[in-house]
């Protein structure tokens, strides 16, 4: 296997994991076992370091002012666009999923709001 291909394999792998993982953590927390959630979510952010590796060997994100910064502009537009399709998504579908669902999305839109206005902060700090 091509060592790029590899790379990609590996920052998929991992990301999986993270989402996995605090799936788990969640629904370990809300069965009553918080120190098993805890330990979950230590797994979770291990994985997100394993996958920050792979991203960075595979120049997904560069050490480097002029490259972080355009790199954060891309999230910030990517989290625009997450929040607005996610919110499109609960809208869209609020007659056929239940109430539970559509709150998560909506909550995890506004999540992505959030991210966005504290990228588009930090990014305000890189630029000086």
């Amino acid at each position: 296997m091509e060592f790029e291909k590899y790379l990609e394999e590996w920052f998929k792998g991992e990301t999986t994991e993270v989402g996995i993982y605090m799936a788990m953590a969640i629904a370990a927390r809300e069965l009553g076992y918080p120190e098993v959630g805890d330990l979950l979510e230590q797994i979770a952010m291990d994985e997100a370091r394993h996958a920050a590796a792979a991203a960075l060997i595979a120049g997904k994100v560069e050490i480097d002012e002029d490259a972080l910064i355009e790199k954060m502009e891309e999230m910030i537009e990517g989290e625009k666009n997450a929040y607005e399709t996610r919110m499109d998504e609960a809208d869209h579908h609020s007659d056929e999923l239940d109430d539970e669902v559509i709150t998560m999305l909506k909550a995890t839109a506004y999540d992505e709001k959030h991210h966005r206005k504290m990228l588009m902060a930090a990014l305000e700090k890189l630029k000086g």
